[in-house]
């Protein structure tokens, strides 16, 4: 996950050759040529911690999961473990898709489209981060996730 702009679902090499999955997957706009439907607006809100924000806000059709651009300079990792084959078929299955239509900068942004991809992925509820959730907080949430389910035996 990128502070505080951007978090995604990333695949190890071997886990790509393992199973055919792609190497990640993500919520975002679509980019380049701008779609007619693409608007600017004007949020204002606040933050889990109290904080206020206002910032413009991107309102565009989303693309697919699998088709987000790998970050690679990701400043925070967190390895969950090797994919099990039941979770790389989870993972396969929203390659193809936009998690939602539209990608909103505020309320379907990154963070609410991977905290569907993780728990789905994973098989576990949703954590249904409350609007103004940072990605550095999602990925906090989930750090202690593993893929063998060991994190639910240690409770």
């Amino acid at each position: 996950m990128r502070d505080p702009g951007h978090i995604q679902l990333q695949t190890s090499p071997a886990e790509q050759a393992q199973y055919g999955v792609g190497p990640v997957l993500g919520h975002s706009p679509q980019t380049g040529q701008r779609p007619a439907s693409r608007t600017v607006e004007h949020e204002t809100g606040t933050f889990p911690d109290g904080r206020p924000f206002d910032i413009k806000a991107v309102r565009s059709p989303a693309l697919a999961a699998g088709q987000d651009k790998v970050m690679k300079d990701a400043p925070i990792r967190h390895d969950h473990g090797h994919m099990t084959p039941e979770q790389a078929e989870r993972f396969k299955s929203f390659e193809g898709k936009p998690v939602s239509p539209e990608y909103q900068t505020v309320r379907d942004n990154c963070v609410t489209g991977y905290d569907q991809m993780f728990s789905g992925v994973m098989d576990r509820p949703p954590l249904n981060p409350p609007v103004g959730t940072r990605p550095q907080d999602i990925a906090d949430a989930n750090k202690d996730v593993r893929t063998d389910g060991s994190d639910l035996k240690r409770k």
